[in-house]
């Protein structure tokens, strides 16, 4: 028996115990006091009946106790098998819920690192979005701009194919711009195509001091100032000059000369008999291009004299008729002055890298080698080239001169990636003179940096030079000409504003018309004088008469104006026109000053274009001096371009003249060396 039921008993057995004593113990009342003997017979029975009935009681009672006390047992029996059910199910289900609690701890955890992806998938979100908006904004731009140039190019075919698109557009030549949007427009006759060429321009002094143009017909040409003035008019009708396109009768066209023809005769011996013949009187002619490499060995004699000094020669024998290429051998390489010409005209002149130029090229003629060979055969001509460059550079700069320059950027190979340089390009249109330089400089913190870009390149290359005027761009290393080199008068470019200007008119600004056809008028002027011949004291003159100040005073207005007034609402074209035009407006109009300036720097800006092109080819510069080799080569192409000789040419007979001893420079120049 437990403990619990030994505690139920013992509780009961108090219980009827307690009862006993209650029922008979009892001292202080006696119920047979003053009780007759019969009285207490009937007592006694009675208390005997009481008891009897109190036993049975008792007895009932202590079944009930006994059979509560083993239900009480049974069901602690029952409550103990339940409870050990109980406990195993417990237990499982405690089991349970421990791996409840791990996976909901798993999810909690899941779900914490879900929420923190959402709220960084919520930022990326965001960002997309701005990025899509600002993507969408460039692509909006990109399709004006797409849509601009796009006008553009419309229009530039309507320049190059004026005489169809023109037309049927109806637009003047004023009002299409066919000469002033070239590039290479610059203001001379030979840059004109051939209908504008037609048209003389002369000028006759009307009512009001200004002087009116008209063409060859006698028609006057009316200008933009004319229109204008005219609309105020009622019932006036609006001039316009329609220009027809370039006509193609009396054109004149180049035919092919190659020097002496190499003639083929018919051998008649051969023809069948009883037939007849006769020969045309013109023969067929045939091009035939001979390109290959060759590889010749010659036998060397190394001869020893009695005071033992050597030499070596190679003698060739009466029926070598290649034996003349031992003495045209390019010191320090193992190639003929024709091979090194033909290879670095190739490299420069037609701008084929030395890398396409072994693998296509020269590979398909049988010559395996490597483009490191290639530029140090260059490297031996730029060594000679290099004697010959001061005696240019003297010319370029001598005193008095008028040079144009401009700069542009190339890529330069590192060890940390490609970085930004400059070449440099001076021009000198009266010596026909064109010299291309690249430049060590230090930058601000001291540090030698190659192909710089700073006012330092500039004043080192020119030193101490005596000129008379340097004609730029805007950018800034030029300013320095206005402060330290007061002696040399600085000029910018009329064609920037011109550029800008025609793209803002084709671009619908009407705000650009007015200033655009004053420009125009000043480089028909141009024109003028280039077709009279008029000298640089005759040219000077009509620079700085009454039209042509009368048209640059109305331009200066209008520019204040526009400033002014509605410098805000102007397209960004338009405000870089306006801000370049105020802010080098007497660099600008500088050129009225001598007849011998001129009127714009496309000059230079056309001489180093070539240079542009080499470097879409070649990609970069792997080293300095590939550089340096590159602004040498260019150097006497573009002036033997400028002379009108042949740098192929030129470049043998300078190889041979050096070789041969030659040490006076100043004679072996592109304009100063005899070529047969």
């Amino acid at each position: 028996m437990e403990l619990d039921e030994l505690g139920i008993d013992i509780e009961a057995q108090n219980c009827l115990n307690q009862i006993q004593q209650e029922s008979w113990t009892s001292a202080d009342y006696d119920p047979s006091q003053g009780m007759t003997g019969e009285e207490l017979h009937n007592f006694c029975k009675f208390l005997y009946s009481q008891i009897q009935s109190k036993d049975e009681e008792i007895s009932r009672l202590t079944a009930n106790i006994k059979e509560l006390t083993d239900e009480v047992r049974l069901s602690r029996l029952q409550q103990q098998t339940y409870n050990d059910e109980n406990k195993a199910v417990s237990a499982s289900h405690s089991q349970k819920l421990d791996v409840v609690l791990q996976q909901l701890q798993e999810t909690r955890q899941e779900l914490t690192d879900t929420k923190r992806k959402l709220k960084t998938a919520e930022t990326l979100l965001a960002d997309a979005k701005e990025k899509n908006r600002q993507l969408e904004a460039e692509r909006e731009k990109d399709a004006k701009e797409r849509k601009d140039l796009e006008n553009d190019i419309a229009l530039l075919r309507s320049d190059l194919y004026s005489g169809t698109k023109s037309q049927q557009s109806g637009r003047s030549a004023e009002e299409v711009g066919a000469n002033d949007g070239r590039d290479d427009f610059d203001g001379t006759d030979a840059s004109l195509p051939e209908a504008n060429r037609k048209d003389e321009v002369s000028s006759e002094a009307n009512s009001d001091g200004e002087k009116s143009e008209k063409s060859q017909s006698g028609e006057p040409n009316n200008s933009s100032e004319d229109r204008d003035s005219s609309k105020g008019t009622p019932g006036t009708p609006t001039p316009k000059t329609i220009y027809h396109g370039p006509s193609r009768k009396g054109r004149t066209y180049n035919k092919y000369t190659v020097g002496t023809p190499i003639i083929h005769k018919c051998d008649l011996s051969h023809l069948p008999e009883g037939v007849t013949y006769h020969i045309k009187k013109n023969p067929k002619k045939v091009l035939h291009t001979i390109t290959k490499v060759e590889e010749h060995w010659f036998e060397e004699v190394v001869l020893t004299y009695p005071d033992g000094h050597k030499e070596t020669y190679f003698m060739p024998q009466e029926n070598d008729k290649d034996g003349y290429l031992y003495d045209e051998i390019v010191p320090g390489t193992h190639v003929t002055s024709d091979f090194l010409t033909e290879e670095t005209s190739n490299m420069y002149d037609m701008a084929c890298p030395a890398y396409r130029e072994v693998k296509n090229r020269l590979s398909e003629m049988g010559l395996k080698t490597h483009r490191q060979n290639l530029a140090n055969y260059a490297d031996k001509g730029y060594e000679i080239l290099k004697l010959v460059l001061p005696a240019l550079k003297d010319r370029a700069l001598a005193p008095g001169s008028n040079v144009n320059v401009d700069e542009t950027w190339e890529r330069f190979q590192t060890h940390f990636g490609h970085r930004k340089t400059y070449m440099w390009c001076l021009v000198n249109r009266t010596a026909n003179i064109v010299i291309f330089f690249y430049e060590d400089t230090v930058d601000k913190y001291g540090n030698q940096k190659s192909g710089g870009r700073n006012r330092a390149v500039l004043k080192d290359f020119l030193g101490d030079a005596k000129l008379k005027s340097l004609q730029s761009d805007g950018y800034i290393c030029y300013m320095y000409l206005d402060d330290d080199l007061i002696d040399i008068e600085h000029l910018c470019c009329l064609a920037h504003v011109r550029a800008k200007l025609e793209r803002a008119e084709r671009m619908g600004c009407k705000e650009a018309s007015s200033p655009m056809s004053k420009i125009r008028k000043l480089y028909k002027r141009e024109d003028l004088y280039v077709e009279k011949g008029y000298d640089a004291e005759k040219i000077k003159e009509m620079r700085n008469d009454e039209y042509t100040r009368g048209i640059v005073d109305k331009l200066q207005n209008e520019m204040f104006d526009l400033m002014a007034n509605k410098m805000d609402k102007l397209p960004k074209l338009m405000q870089q026109a306006l801000n370049y035009l105020h802010k080098f407006w007497k660099q600008v109009f500088a050129y009225r000053n001598d007849g011998e300036y001129s009127i714009d720097n496309l000059a230079a800006e056309r001489a180093i274009r070539p240079q542009t092109i080499q470097r879409k080819g070649s990609l970069f510069f792997g080293s300095v001096q590939g550089a340096l080799r590159s602004a040498m080569y260019n150097t006497f192409i573009q002036t033997c371009k400028q002379v009108g000789v042949s740098f192929r040419q030129y470049f043998k007979a300078l190889l041979k003249a050096v070789k041969s001893g030659r040490t006076d420079y100043e004679n072996l120049l592109p304009m100063t060396i005899c070529l047969d």
